[in-house]
């Protein structure tokens, strides 16, 4: 249950995705694309006050903000999109030379919901998330109190209804946001779900597949690099350490190696 976290990256716009060796081999950013650094706001107050607050992003060195946008916030209603906040940002960004990259969160590590309530729902989502935690890791002290920050919850991409919603409103964000703003990623792919056993293994809930997570992410991968084809597209990849581990590893880096050749790990 707890996570193994594995950082790639990996430039893909250079060569096709059935070029590239299993050893990984990696590609480096092209000369004419320099690095940039960008400051990462995980919250948006009202009116993005903190952000126009933020001294920091007047500084030459960062290109601009990071900000964080929950599904919840960008879809409220089913298929009713507000994209108001986005398009308020790039504004100000704009204004002080700066660019905007969108964190999409679907994810949650405290108890708040980040999946739109429809989801939560209607049947057709089977319940749209699962809470993960990690309460039952054998390294946390039993003796302590549950705080908020030690569960939440996980959009149930495994699910084929969960998953087309989620990639609608990708294909929003890209008709919009397509070329306007310097990149977008979507939270991070390993979650913290079953409960460890005495001998290593993990017990996963019977509502979770691990086979249909693999292949969620890497769809998911595909339309996000089909939606944005002059911003850049980047998934965080990381994995979390079970019985499967190493197969799951295997499974996703496989599953990756597919998808478009504009895409960049994280």
């Amino acid at each position: 249950m707890f996570r193994w976290t594995i950082l790639l990256s990996l430039f893909l716009s250079a060569t096709s995705a059935a070029s590239i060796q299993p050893e990984l081999q990696l590609e480096s950013q092209p000369a004419s694309q320099p690095l940039q650094h960008f400051i990462y706001i995980n919250h948006r107050e009202e009116n993005g006050e903190n952000i126009r607050a933020d001294k920091a992003l007047r500084d030459p060195r960062f290109g601009g903000a990071q900000i964080v946008y929950t599904w919840r916030s960008l879809e409220p209603k089913l298929g009713e999109y507000d994209f108001s906040a986005i398009r308020a940002d790039i504004a100000y960004l704009d204004s002080i030379g700066k660019k905007l990259w969108i964190q999409l969160q679907e994810k949650s590590f405290t108890p708040r919901f980040n999946v739109p309530q429809y989801l939560l729902d209607a049947p057709i989502y089977q319940g749209g998330v699962l809470k993960q935690s990690m309460l039952s890791a054998p390294e946390r002290d039993p003796n302590k109190p549950v705080t908020d920050d030690e569960y939440g919850w996980s959009a149930k991409m495994w699910e084929p209804a969960v998953r087309a919603r989620y990639q609608q409103l990708v294909r929003q964000l890209g008709q919009e946001f397509d070329g306007k703003i310097a990149g977008i990623n979507f939270s991070e792919s390993s979650i913290d779900v079953g409960t460890e056993n005495a001998d290593g293994t993990t017990t996963f809930p019977s509502d979770f597949n691990p086979k249909a997570y693999i292949d969620a992410i890497g769809e998911n991968m595909q339309v996000l690099a089909e939606s944005f084809q002059h911003s850049t597209a980047m998934v965080y990849l990381n994995f979390y350490q079970t019985n499967g581990c190493h197969g799951m590893t295997k499974a996703i880096c496989e599953v990756c190696l597919r998808k478009p050749k504009r895409s960049i790990w994280g």
